[in-house]
């Protein structure tokens, strides 16, 4: 929320592990490694792998008015796909570390953009809307914001450049041929930890030289174009192999999602699974809301709804208008015209992501119950 990230104790006792609970509470979503869970993502990977070494996606969804994360650069380049809504892209034209490692990504893991690119030129100041691609290159640092009232996804298909470099490539060789020789694997003699080099005997310093000399030997044998070539081609190959079968598990299990998605509930958690803007609900019986209640693990606290600023009138006066007509069935995409009909608000914020994840929020909670012909 506003950059500052949840810890998992804290989704887990404020929303339950609900994305729909926390998103309706102001907070941006991340999905890491999208391809995983995503088949049209999943197919995509796969496709741009033939013209690509590997590729793999993260999601953000940004809450109206927010910025996910802060200003940094990343170790990779990045094509940006805006998915839905609009989204502010800022790109600073001066780059602080070229070509950077995971270690060196300014902005990320304590490592701070320095004052003068944030302050200097900027190259590119975009606003992306859906069906927008966005190249990214490897350590240019960016900003982006959802400034207009709706939310706003868009997906990034990452190129792990860092990981296809020279440098890379040498030091892993380098790292692998030289754990191969016993003499390399011993501890060095005492004096090259505690010693300046003026204090080491000449024999000790031969015998380091020698050590060196001994090894670049090996190295310049042993290490050739052809080699490097061949182990990255290795490497490549061996990790779409593995991505693959995951890929291939995420699209198999989407054939069988309907039938993991059927159950009785009409309200709870697993209720919410089944809840679209095509679906019925009402107000829950106080049958129904004892068994949301009695379903909680012992000493377990009941999460409330929590809801950012900018919607919450909106969500007061849709509570009251149907608490006011308990026998009514609403369906969740026209809970907007309940709102209208209240003529109050003129500026609603309530996108149908944010009334989606209020319905899911509230059946959890046994506020709403799903219609049984609606199952």
């Amino acid at each position: 929320q506003q950059q500052s990230p949840l810890s998992l104790d804290e989704r887990a006792s404020l929303y339950n592990n609900s994305g729909y609970a926390a998103y309706l509470d102001g907070y941006s979503l991340v999905h890491n490694h999208a391809d995983l869970l995503s088949p049209a993502l999943a197919s995509l990977c796969e496709d741009l792998q033939k013209s690509f070494p590997h590729a793999y996606c993260n999601t953000y969804l940004t809450a109206p008015d927010s910025q996910a994360v802060s200003e940094h650069a990343d170790d990779r380049d990045v094509l940006v796909i805006q998915v839905h809504g609009s989204k502010e892209w800022t790109v600073f034209q001066r780059i602080p570390i070229p070509y950077p490692y995971p270690e060196e990504q300014v902005g990320k893991g304590g490592l701070s953009v320095p004052p003068e690119v944030l302050q200097g030129p900027v190259l590119i100041n975009k606003t992306l809307q859906p069906g927008d691609v966005l190249y990214m290159p490897r350590g240019y640092v960016h900003r982006a914001r959802c400034s207009s009232g709706a939310p706003s996804f868009h997906v990034t298909v990452a190129l792990a450049t860092h990981d296809w470099t020279l440098a890379g490539q040498l030091a892993q060789h380098t790292e692998r041929l030289l754990r191969n020789v016993g003499d390399y694997r011993m501890a060095l003699p005492r004096v090259h930890c505690s010693q300046n080099w003026d204090d080491v005997s000449s024999e000790g310093k031969e015998h380091l030289q020698q050590l060196v000399d001994e090894a670049f030997n090996t190295l310049k044998k042993q290490t050739t174009a052809q080699i490097i070539h061949e182990s990255l081609q290795n490497k490549v190959q061996t990790h779409n192999e593995r991505a693959f079968g995951k890929r291939q598990h995420v699209l198999q299990r989407d054939a069988k999602k309907c039938a993991l998605i059927q159950n009785d509930a009409v309200v709870g958690p697993n209720a919410t699974r089944k809840v679209t803007l095509d679906s019925f609900i009402r107000i829950s019986s106080d049958e129904e809301k004892k068994s949301v209640t009695a379903a909680l693990l012992p000493g377990a606290n009941r999460p409330g709804l929590q809801v950012r600023e900018c919607i919450a009138d909106d969500v007061m006066i849709l509570l009251q208008k149907m608490r006011s007509n308990a026998k009514k069935k609403y369906r969740v995409g026209d809970l907007r015209k309940t709102l209208a009909e209240a003529e109050v608000i003129t500026d609603s914020r309530l996108c149908d992501l944010s009334l989606l994840s209020f319905v899911k929020q509230c059946v959890a909670l046994g506020a709403f119950a799903l219609e049984q012909n609606n199952i």
